[in-house]
């Protein structure tokens, strides 16, 4: 059986970092600075985490390396082939 999520976006759950009992990405923003950003999980698909809040549609994340990074840091960003975010 199969459910349905309007509106949850796809994170690759190995681009998340558990804390506190939350899950975070860190997102791009301005200057490439990243950002630890909390998200709220709806559900897991494969690897991957169905979400509902936290990131939205063309929004950047870090997808590897995030072991090493720290609130912040200056990144230098490189396009993903097929990992644009939708919904």
């Amino acid at each position: 059986m199969s459910l349905v999520h309007k509106d949850a976006l796809i994170v690759p759950d190995s681009a998340t970092v558990d804390m506190q009992d939350k899950v975070f990405v860190f997102a791009v923003g301005d200057s490439d600075k990243v950002k630890k950003q909390a998200i709220t999980i709806i559900g897991k698909s494969g690897n991957n985490y169905l979400v509902k809040d936290g990131v939205k549609p063309g929004d950047q994340i870090v997808l590897s390396g995030i072991d090493k990074l720290q609130e912040g840091e200056v990144i230098q960003p490189q396009k993903a082939a097929n990992k644009i975010a939708k919904n």
